[in-house]
């Protein structure tokens, strides 16, 4: 059996400045290996264990709470 889950995990409105060419969250997205981006980048395909997707997204939530609070 396999299961499918899509989960809105992240929406955030980016500071001013950032943009698609110096976010340090896609860019740790592209260097990442557990999830693999869709073409629209708004869909993440597990790609590791569900640890290293866990890690993955803690990673990304932390990364985004930095950057806002610059």
């Amino acid at each position: 059996m396999i299961t499918v889950l899509n989960w809105n995990f992240l929406t955030t409105q980016c500071p001013n400045g950032m943009n698609e060419q110096n976010c340090p969250m896609r860019k740790y997205l592209k260097e990442q290996k557990a999830l693999h981006q869709s073409v629209n980048e708004t869909l993440l395909q597990s790609a590791g264990s569900f640890e290293e997707c866990v890690a993955v997204i803690r990673e990304i939530q932390t990364t985004c709470s930095k950057c806002h609070n610059k």
